[in-house]
């Protein structure tokens, strides 16, 4: 992932021809949203057209205020929806939230082509919901969006869950729908908090070890698992003590930051498929259910992580889950989440730590 100083903010009329020039680079010309309709969306829900700026100077020439200094590498557009699915309709109108809208419906999620495989998209994706989470009315329940298959890996990371083919016709191409459900504004523990700025920054910039950081240890490398945790008097609990890593050699991206993760001592889960074994260099085998293991609980939603990967819906005997992985490099499982629920399960052993 390459460093780049990646700023948000809502994208202005003015800056609809540089939006409508990446949309055109990122779409086949029949799927391609035209200028008409970005500036209906932008004026008809302009806090739901997000932008991801990189700062420029000199200033763009498409920037209709000449003394800007942003330019705009990706953005994500959307309206709102009286229907809880993704329709033909709910693609073309405006429906809000005083006239029954609750659902987000997002049109184009794109980025310039010479700044992809950047990480740009599933930060600005997490900075999306992560405002929608704090800011969107109660009414508002879920964020749909239709899709490629080969984009369905990239919003699963992001949280969305896979519903199936969509009955939308939009081009030459079949569609798959994929829904993100809002926590509920009645629970305040599961808000979406605001992520802290070193925890963007975090996103954007490269997580693997380099120069003078010290190489990260191995779960087996500590004496116990007390050494790996730091007590908080008020509660009680354990908390991790380093940053939790992958553990592949080359990667080495920050999982989770010190003190965000709880430690607990919960049965063992299966997490690995018969048919696709991890690699036993790199990931320990677990122990079988009903074993107990040494898990790291984080709590209420993924974006306390600063990187996670989510599989597809897997049934297993413990219940319907999704494993998580390392979302640079796709080392997993390192852990797994059950559906439908604000709890997210890493097992010590299957991370490194760093300091």
């Amino acid at each position: 992932m390459s460093s780049l100083d990646v700023s948000y903010n809502l994208v202005a009329k003015e800056e609809i021809p540089d939006a409508l020039e990446i949309e055109l680079a990122g779409f086949h010309p029949d799927e391609a949203a035209s200028r008409e309709s970005l500036e209906y969306r932008q004026a008809h829900a302009p806090d739901l057209f997000l932008g991801a700026y990189i700062p420029e100077s000199p200033p763009s020439a498409h920037s209709g205020n000449p003394l800007s200094t942003r330019k705009l590498i990706g953005y994500v557009v959307a309206t709102i929806s009286a229907s809880p699915t993704v329709t033909a309709a709910s693609m073309r109108e405006h429906v809000s939230v005083s006239k029954g809208g609750k659902t987000v419906v997002i049109h184009s999620v794109c980025v310039h082509p010479d700044y992809r495989r950047k990480g740009v998209a599933i930060a600005l994706l997490r900075e999306y919901l992560t405002r929608l989470g704090k800011d969107a009315p109660p009414e508002i329940e879920s964020v749909g969006l239709i899709c490629h298959e080969e984009m369905t890996e990239l919003y699963q990371k992001a949280g969305f869950d896979l519903v199936g083919k969509s009955p939308v016709v939009h081009g030459p191409r079949e569609w798959y729908e994929m829904k993100y459900n809002l926590p509920s504004k009645g629970d305040a523990a599961q808000r979406q908090p605001e992520i802290p700025p070193e925890v963007l920054a975090a996103l954007l910039k490269p997580s693997s070890a380099s120069g003078s950081t010290p190489a990260p240890r191995r779960f087996t490398s500590f004496p116990s698992i007390q050494d790996l945790v730091t007590d908080d008097a008020s509660s009680g609990a354990q908390s991790n003590k380093y940053k939790l890593v992958c553990p592949r050699e080359g990667c080495r991206s920050v999982i989770l930051l010190p003190g965000v993760g709880k430690l607990v001592e919960a049965a063992a889960v299966e997490l690995d498929s018969p048919k696709d074994p991890p690699p036993p260099n790199v990931l320990a085998p677990l122990p079988s259910p009903p074993e107990t293991m040494e898990w790291w609980l984080v709590t209420p939603n993924p974006m306390r992580f600063e990187n996670i990967g989510f599989s597809k819906t897997v049934h297993t005997p413990g219940g319907i889950l999704k494993m998580l992985s390392c979302a640079d490099c796709d080392l997993g499982p390192l852990g797994y989440s059950e559906v439908r629920t604000t709890e997210f399960w890493v097992a010590c052993s299957r991370v490194a730590y760093r300091e």
